[in-house]
């Protein structure tokens, strides 16, 4: 069994709100050193304490993804891989060629296309609290959603993914996690003690030790692939 060490006390980081104009898509950045892009929902402050932590290090790039549907009603839906497309279109727009990628549960799917659609550009994938894809049809929640050709390619995905899940999370099944680690050729699972989905929000100094010690390795992070758990 391994802890995480406590992190020193620091002070919120201060973003610059930028905008990719085309496409009306919102983002923060800040901090330097090698470039990591966050999907998350600007407005909303739960969403940002992992971003505040990881730009003492990093050059921290935070896209609304609430941004990338067209809002005019008479559009359909956008499909999760049709929105990764804009993803794409905006970090291009923002100038970033290669970069980490880290996302949480409600935008799992977008994440996972674009590291599929454009590998050339994803150096290392960290899903924090991930909802379980899958590849038939299920009544079982709104936390788990049924998209056949992305379980079909996850095995396609080549850089490093850590995959965080908190121990106490009732919304997914317990064997998310070795799911996921089954179909992607390089995916670390990691159990975050006493924590349910809203790890980021609670657990916030213990999911940055892990996610920062990830992007300061990639592939000679030290855990098992069948599962590591972290306490306080």
């Amino acid at each position: 069994m391994c802890s995480v060490p406590d992190t020193p006390d620091r002070s919120t980081t201060v973003f610059t709100k930028r905008l990719v104009r085309a496409d009306a898509v919102r983002y923060l950045e800040a901090g330097h050193g090698e470039p990591v892009v966050v999907l998350a929902r600007i407005d909303d402050p739960l969403s940002l304490p992992l971003s505040n932590l990881l730009a003492d290090q990093f050059h921290i790039f935070v896209f609304d993804t609430s941004d990338l549907a067209p809002s005019a009603s008479n559009e359909q839906p956008l499909s999760p891989r049709d929105l990764a497309r804009n993803l794409a279109r905006a970090t291009a727009a923002a100038g970033l060629k290669r970069y980490a990628l880290v996302s949480t549960s409600a935008d799992v799917a977008i994440a996972l296309w674009h590291s599929i659609d454009m590998p050339q550009q994803i150096d290392a994938l960290v899903l924090v609290s991930p909802a379980l894809i899958l590849s038939e049809q299920s009544d079982a929640g709104s936390d788990l959603f049924t998209d056949p050709e992305l379980v079909s390619r996850l095995s396609e995905l080549q850089a490093p993914v850590l995959l965080l899940v908190g121990t106490e999370d009732q919304a997914i099944p317990r064997e998310t996690g070795r799911t996921y680690v089954e179909r992607m050729p390089h995916c670390y699972y990691v159990l975050v003690y006493d924590v349910g989905r809203a790890i980021e929000a609670e657990r916030p100094d213990a999911l940055f030790a892990v996610v920062r010690d990830f992007l300061e390795r990639r592939e000679t992070f030290i855990v098992k692939r069948a599962g590591t758990a972290f306490n306080p």
